[in-house]
């Protein structure tokens, strides 16, 4: 299975457990790494995410004149995520016992 990429990770984080529009996925991607995504990049995000099954388009309303397009994660998501958070945190595991390892080496020497 294709990993997802940190921006389409976040994404997937963000719609877990609720649907939200293009426009607040954006807002909330802010939220959870403290970095703007451009528009344009999540707005490309999304339609690869949709392409490979792991969100669904769940309704388009008008509001103020514009559309706007909710998303929501898919079984497939959830089990994607679920499997990268699973690796990230083995890698952040070993990175962590690599560096006490330095650490210890350090004290001693």
């Amino acid at each position: 299975m294709k990993t997802p990429s940190p921006l389409q990770f976040t994404l997937l984080t963000a719609l877990t457990g609720r649907t939200l529009h293009g426009y607040a996925l954006v807002e909330e991607v802010s939220t959870l790494t403290g970095q703007r995504p451009g528009v344009a990049t999540v707005y490309a995000a999304l339609e690869k995410l949709l392409a490979l099954g792991w969100i669904a388009q769940t309704q388009d309303e008008i509001v103020g004149g514009r559309l706007r397009r909710y998303y929501a994660i898919s079984e497939t998501g959830l089990h994607v995520l679920d499997l990268e958070a699973k690796a990230l945190a083995q890698r952040a595991r070993r990175a962590q016992f690599k560096l006490q390892q330095v650490r210890t080496a350090g004290a001693q020497a």
